[in-house]
């Protein structure tokens, strides 16, 4: 049986869910955020959208 796979909203979900905890959302902590589900590629693709990018204030 096929899973139902991930989207963009459930990454960037998972991504706001570990910055709070002030930890580091790599590839590999957001796939373990949502439960070890979605490849590397997908979730890379996703968080390398353009809404995602956040600017740096220094």
């Amino acid at each position: 049986m096929a899973r139902g796979g991930i989207n963009k909203a459930l990454v960037q979900k998972a991504r706001q869910a570990i910055l709070a905890r002030g930890e580091n959302p790599s590839i590999d902590a957001i796939r373990v955020e949502l439960g070890n589900t979605g490849s590397k590629t997908t979730i890379h693709r996703y968080l390398g959208s353009p809404q995602n990018s956040e600017k740096i204030v220094r």
